[in-house]
């Protein structure tokens, strides 16, 4: 098992990669803290099929953006497991508009839930980490970084998820703490599903391997940043998009 008895605090840990990487990094022996925001029930689900297969995990109601949360957050998992060791931030919203439409509640609300969100994370999860001097933290950026019409909030957001690794890497690095970050492609989940047919096939189209990622494959991305065979890998950010133009 390439996480065993690690502990994983995974933000956003109840959606569809979210979700899917919690039951991944529990299926390689993980102790998963599964936050989430509003939605409960799959958060829960996560939880339930974490213990259907011998694993350990709890949920955590957390708003990312909030400072106070997100440290009692941090604490709930060094109390319940005793440390985090790995940290994955897929917490993230998008709310999408042309320049010229779009409002400060958009950009505001993007850039704290993915930038700063992220940021809070990594410096109350990084504590436990420093102290033990071992820890993984993964960001996880978009397609968006190469800019996108419609989304200057999320593109701003995710590249700054970028700069935000690199920057960390270098910081926490002799701590033997290693951070990196995976650019998404559109990935099949519920909320891709909602894509219209035309734009849907057009980014597929885009890519070298004609098709839409599916949660596993990020899901495994992200279990080799976490494990002990990323050791000299750090501040980097692949871009896992199917070769996409």
């Amino acid at each position: 098992m390439r996480l065993k008895n690690k502990v994983s605090l995974i933000t956003g840990g109840s959606g569809g990669i979210g979700g899917v990487t919690a039951i991944r990094f529990a299926q390689e022996g993980a102790k998963i803290l599964v936050q989430y925001h509003k939605n409960i029930a799959s958060a829960e689900k996560v939880v339930i099929n974490i213990k259907e297969i011998g694993g350990q995990a709890i949920s955590y109601m957390a708003d990312v953006r909030n400072r106070d949360d997100v440290k009692k957050m941090c604490d709930a998992a060094v109390d319940r497991f005793g440390t985090i060791d790995i940290l994955v931030n897929y917490a993230g919203v998008s709310r999408d508009a042309l320049l010229y439409k779009m409002t400060e509640e958009q950009w505001d609300e993007v850039i704290d839930v993915n930038l700063k969100g992220s940021f809070n994370c990594a410096q109350f999860a990084s504590i436990p980490m420093v102290k033990q001097k071992y820890g993984r933290i993964i960001n996880i950026a978009s397609g968006a970084i190469k800019g996108q019409p419609g989304q200057a909030n999320y593109s701003a957001a995710k590249s700054g998820l970028m700069g935000l690794t690199r920057t960390l890497a270098f910081e926490l690095g002799k701590f033997n703490i290693v951070v990196n970050c995976i650019a998404l492609p559109v990935v099949e989940t519920e909320m891709s599903k909602n894509i219209e047919s035309e734009m849907r096939q057009e980014m597929i189209n885009r890519t070298a391997l004609k098709r839409i990622a599916k949660p596993i494959e990020i899901a495994n991305i992200a279990l080799f940043f976490a494990s002990d065979e990323c050791t000299f890998i750090t501040g980097q950010t692949i871009e896992a998009r199917g070769g996409a133009r």
